[in-house]
């Protein structure tokens, strides 16, 4: 009995690490702080808190522990939010571990089936909500000089550039007294918007002026 036991808290753990690393896939491919590796823990913990209190000490009520790990999510749900620069991405970083936590919950209640429906659901809903993006938004040109104050800080403007889904029509560097950076390049205002906002916030800068 003891044995099957430990089989069916293995197969939910491999269940749950791998629907937690699918969910996040997403947000590590985009190098974000909230990826695959934290998606799957955090599915792989809500799973076995769950199947322990259902499973392995049956005299403990399950609900509180449920409600526990619930205020667990949003706990650290909620630092994500509060450390994420842009509100919006981070209550959505907030929502997909919430959703890893939930999809957690159903392995370790012993429901399989509703877990991958669930992590199905999630991912149309990504899918569904980028596309709607890519149609809404139109790309639009823009053209900034950035006045460098450090060399270093021209390393992190290349970073940001990567990181950000731009597509650069022209790129460069005059040096003098200061490094100036002018920039050509097309992208969504939302893209923009977050840009600007990341820029601004680089120390070892002068004046961004727009083109």
């Amino acid at each position: 009995m003891q044995y099957l036991l430990y089989m069916e808290l293995a197969v939910n753990c491999l269940l749950a690490l791998f629907l937690g690393a699918i969910l996040g896939f997403d947000l590590d491919a985009k190098q974000r702080p909230v990826g695959m590796k934290a998606m799957a823990l955090f599915c792989l913990g809500a799973s076995i808190l769950t199947f322990v209190s259902l499973k392995l000490a049956p005299h403990v009520p399950t609900g509180p522990v449920i409600a526990y790990i619930i205020l667990g999510m949003s706990v650290i749900g909620a630092a994500v939010v509060i450390k994420t620069p842009h509100l919006l991405q981070g209550l959505s970083k907030a929502a997909w571990l919430w959703i890893s936590g939930l999809i957690g919950i159903l392995i370790g209640c012993g429901l399989p089936i509703a877990a991958l429906a669930g992590t199905c659901f999630a991912l149309f809903a990504m899918i569904v909500a980028m596309a709607s993006l890519r149609y809404e938004q139109p790309t639009l040109q823009h053209a900034l000089h950035i006045e460098v104050l450090k060399l270093s800080t021209l390393e992190k403007i290349e970073a940001l550039l990567q990181k950000l889904d731009l597509q650069i029509d022209k790129k460069s560097i005059v040096k003098g007294d200061h490094i100036y950076l002018e920039l050509a390049y097309t992208t969504t205002p939302s893209t923009q918007y977050l840009l600007t906002k990341r820029l601004h916030r680089l120390k070892g800068l002068g004046e961004i002026l727009k083109l």
